[in-house]
């Protein structure tokens, strides 16, 4: 017997048309919030004081909602890594720069707003030597800030295929596919650190293909739904390699290198109880090492850092992650060679170097 049927209908109608005429007349009520998608999603009028952290202006409900944002665009400022890399992807596509500047937009908003959530799901207090968002202002402020980006970014992708004449609704579908995955990464790698399983290292490279590669993955994917993009170019497997480079390099770096320690604080992947390239070789190598006992601790004081540090050492873990990125690095070459000469990406990839890291 369907549902209806087991309700007094008289009583239902009635409940279901005071539920249309309450929605109706709320709908009637509000007020349509437009975005103009050319300008930046703060003004550029906005000024900080980041020395004592006071404000200097009064700030409008939208302003207020992105200040945590707007703190790490600044923060942040000067890499320009994102853009130089999907510049040098256009190489092999040939799209007009307007178009690529807005994807630019777009995965830089999106990488600075996703740093906010990833700050808080790591405890990290410190962002390029300066405090984390969630420290300066708040959890609260910071996750709605990073979620309230998300959407804009969305938003921001459909408008700019409405302007240059590219199926929208295939540019949400990538959105979505992409963060979905880079969500599916991160995920994962908390639930290892919050259940203290070392993963494999497939799960391990599967994990990064999904979280560290997914917004340049998102980039490239989106920049090829301008309608004039060449078919046949598929530049995924190249973005993929890079993140996945990029993530053994940056744990690699956060273990060995005294730069990222001024930047970021000795080890803090062990603080957070990481599983790392470095963690999961050693782990692997030697299980009884005591390493992992230190790493479910998650220690912030240094001498026990420097322990588990001299016990991946001894377990050549080092040296296992120099050899893989060197292995990495000569994948990447050979697929460049495949595609095609890059000269952009041939930079990025000499700049990466682990001869570079200090």
């Amino acid at each position: 017997m369907a549902v209806a049927q087991l309700a007094d209908r008289r009583s239902y109608n009635g409940i279901l048309s005071g539920l249309v005429s309450y929605f109706s007349d709320a709908a009637s009520t509000m007020e349509e919030t437009s975005y103009d998608f050319s300008k930046p999603l703060v003004p550029v009028n906005v000024s900080f004081d980041y020395i004592d952290g006071k404000t200097e202006i009064t700030l409008n409900d939208e302003e207020k909602l992105l200040e945590p944002f707007t703190y790490y665009r600044h923060v942040l400022s000067g890499k320009g890594l994102r853009k130089a890399l999907l510049n040098a992807f256009n190489h092999h596509l040939g799209l007009p720069q307007v178009w690529i500047d807005g994807i630019v937009s777009i995965i830089e908003d999106l990488h600075n707003s996703s740093l906010l959530i990833d700050d808080i799901e790591d405890g990290s207090p410190l962002r390029r030597g300066s405090p984390t968002a969630h420290i300066k202002y708040g959890v609260a402020p910071a996750i709605n800030s990073g979620n309230y980006v998300y959407f804009l970014t969305m938003a921001k992708a459909a408008a700019l295929a409405s302007e240059h004449g590219a199926d929208s609704s295939e540019m949400t579908r990538v959105f979505i596919d992409e963060m979905l995955e880079l969500h599916r990464g991160q995920g994962m790698e908390i639930w290892w650190r919050q259940n203290r399983v070392c993963p494999t290292v497939e799960q391990y490279l599967l994990m990064a293909e999904r979280k560290t590669a997914g917004l340049l993955r998102l980039g490239v994917r989106l920049m090829q739904c301008h309608p004039k993009s060449p078919a046949k170019v598929d530049l995924s497997s190249l973005a993929v390699q890079i993140g996945v480079y990029y993530q053994i390099r940056d744990d690699y770096i956060n273990l060995a290198s005294t730069n990222y320690t001024s930047q970021k604080g000795f080890a803090e992947d062990i603080s957070e109880g990481k599983y790392g390239f470095p963690m999961i070789h050693s782990l692997m190598a030697a299980p009884n090492s005591g390493l992992a006992q230190i790493l479910d601790q998650k220690p912030e004081a240094i001498p026990m850092k420097r322990k588990a540090i001299d016990i991946i050492r001894r377990t050549g873990s080092f040296e296992a992650t120099v050899e893989c990125l060197v292995q990495l690095r000569q994948r990447l070459q050979d697929t460049l060679v495949a595609a095609g000469r890059n000269p952009g990406l041939e930079r990025f990839l000499a700049e990466l170097s682990i001869e570079h890291i200090e």
